[in-house]
């Protein structure tokens, strides 16, 4: 019976994320899944492509206190590339970045 409780303990300290969600329930995610689904969908949406995973759904129905929460943890500990990427509003970015795929008069191509 001690094994199975510290096994449970085990299960439980694992670091996690949660975002509260404007029905009253809590999206729970793993600490590593959250920040690995969160690049990917950010990247999705750098390539201008709408992300759709389980964080990207519960982002978009947090509360305003829980998606403050989110945007201050991804400022602190996720770095640059999360607060840059944007298409259609998702994401953390205040603007889009600039399109580089296009030349201006004098640059040059090589």
């Amino acid at each position: 019976m001690k094994q199975r409780v510290r096994r449970l303990e085990r299960k439980v300290a694992v670091e996690r994320v949660s975002i509260t969600q404007t029905d009253g329930t809590l999206a729970v995610f793993p600490a590593n899944t959250f920040w690995t689904t969160l690049f990917l969908d950010e990247a999705d949406a750098a390539k201008g492509e709408t992300p759709d995973s389980a964080v990207s759904r519960a982002l978009e129905h947090a509360t305003p206190e829980a998606a403050a929460k989110i945007t201050e943890m991804i400022r602190a500990d996720g770095g640059d590339f999360l607060t840059r990427a944007t298409v259609d509003g998702f994401g953390l970015v205040e603007e889009a970045p600039p399109d580089l795929s296009v030349l201006r008069e004098g640059d040059d191509p090589f």
